[in-house]
């Protein structure tokens, strides 16, 4: 009895071995197969194409053309995803590319655009991202941005003001609200908004979001009823206080 149970244990292992081997034998078949397929032509999806028009289609389809002029024809196997993607993000406007086989064969790509938080108007005008990156502005596409002026210094602008003005993109009363920043030599803030005559003296960007909950306290609960034409500036540096100037 022990000796059938032996060899049929022996039996099922050797059945298993078989078939492992068989689908291995499959997939590295097929997989040969799939390697000589070739790509005849380029399918580009920009994943933020709802929110941002800084890059199309054909731009990218472009950039690889540019540089790859025989792509279209040219076997899997021989295509380098990988330096497509390299490319891709040299681009200024591209955050992030993703390159994949598509099951003809064909190339697929899947684009991220930089997401701006703010328009710097300086010497050499340009955004800054929501990761505090730097790229210029586009002849087909401008985004609707807080502008910053005044005394720009691009560490403090591309780290502490970044954060603030993330915190700003996010919120859907302040990034309408919030037109433009001026930045003085100490790197405090003066923020023109969008409604009223007036200009809002914010100081530093510290506890920005305590001050601007004040900010916006003060609107519901004061401008709104006393009237938004009546102060030239409001001013909300120092802490728990919401100092106004009334218009001469």
């Amino acid at each position: 009895m022990a000796r059938r149970v032996k060899w049929r244990n022996i039996g099922i292992c050797v059945l298993v071995v078989v078939a492992v081997g068989f689908f291995v034998y499959v997939a590295i078949a097929n997989s040969g197969k799939d390697e000589d397929k070739t790509c005849r032509d380029i399918k580009v999806e920009i994943a933020d194409a709802n929110e941002l028009s800084f890059v199309s289609d054909s731009d990218v389809v472009s950039l690889i053309k540019k540089r790859y002029p025989k792509l279209i024809g040219q076997k899997k196997k021989n295509i380098d995803i990988k330096a497509i993607e390299v490319l891709l993000m040299k681009d200024s406007v591209i955050r992030r590319a993703e390159c994949y086989y598509l099951p003809s064969g064909d190339l697929g790509v899947k684009i991220w655009q930089r997401l701006p938080v703010m328009r710097i108007l300086d010497d050499n005008s340009y955004y800054v991202d929501n990761e505090g990156k730097m790229f210029p502005l586009s002849e087909n596409y401008n985004a609707y941005v807080p502008i910053v002026t005044g005394h720009i210094d691009k560490k403090f602008v591309t780290t502490e003001l970044k954060d603030f003005m993330v915190y700003v993109s996010r919120d859907e009363f302040w990034s309408a609200e919030i037109q433009q920043i001026v930045i003085s030599d100490d790197n405090k803030l003066t923020i023109i908004p969008t409604l009223g005559d007036h200009k809002i003296v914010f100081g530093t960007v510290e506890g920005y979001e305590e001050k601007l909950q004040r900010l916006k306290t003060f609107y519901v609960k004061g401008l709104s009823k006393i009237g938004w034409g009546d102060y030239s500036a409001v001013n909300v540096e120092f802490a728990k206080q919401v100092i106004c100037t009334k218009k001469k």
